[in-house]
Parts: C-alpha cells; structure tokens; sequence
C-alpha cells in the first residue's frame, strides 16, 4: 500500500506486474491519484495564504491544479485507454459484451482480464449486439 501511494504521488507511470492478475493502471487509481495530490494542494494553498498571507492564492491555485492534478491523471488516461485497446485487440473478451473497458473486467465473473488471464476461457464469450 505505501509503494502504491509513494506512486501516486510521486506520479510514477504504472505498469501490470507479469506476476500480478490485477492491473495496477485502472480508472481507480487515476482518479485516486487525482484526488490524493488535490487535497495535498489544497491543504499547501491553505498553509500559505495563513501563514505567509498571500490572500490571492487563485492563480497559484490553479496553476498548481493543471500541473500537478490534470496534466498527471489526463498523461495516465491516455496510457490507460492505449493498453485498453491493446488488451481488446489481443484478448476474446474485447468483443464479448461482458468486458467492461473502464475497469477492465469481466462483468459477468467480476475478474480482471490480462492478455494471460480469461476468466471464462472462452466458454461463456457472448457477442456484442
């Protein structure tokens, strides 16, 4: 949990462990990341407009939020979206209507799908309609 965090916020790109049935790179993580480093800045902007009173905060304030919370989350979807076109290309369960790309899941047997693991096996592939 802590390297996951330490992750986050140091806004290291994720990669899948070869290991790992799960992807470390989901809709989830991104958007906790996002989350994660909004409070933090919010929390800075709130020291320093006490502290040093610097009462117009709002163009640092914005800024700090492009820079450190939009531009990391937007970089992570486009990563995000280019594996999950990759994993519906290479994968059976990219035209089954149970895949879910958002998640990358199985909705049917609440699994994640890699290019190594099908929940199914292909047994209970269901076309698009």
């Amino acid at each position: 949990m802590l390297d996951t965090l330490m992750d986050i916020l140091l806004f290291r790109l994720h990669k899948r462990n070869a290991d790992s049935k799960t992807p470390k790179l989901t809709t989830g993580t991104i958007v906790f990341g996002g989350l994660i480093r909004l409070s933090l800045i919010v929390i800075a902007i709130w020291w320093i407009s006490d502290v040093w009173e610097f009462h117009q905060f709002w163009p640092l304030f914005s800024l700090m939020v492009i820079m450190i919370v939009f531009y990391p989350a937007y970089r992570e979807m486009s990563i995000f979206s280019d594996a999950v076109d990759i994993l519906k290309e290479s994968t059976l369960c990219g035209s089954c209507k149970h895949f879910e790309p958002s998640a990358q899941i199985c909705s049917r047997y609440d699994e994640h799908i890699t290019e190594e693991h099908i929940p199914c096996e292909g047994m209970d592939w269901e076309p698009h309609s």
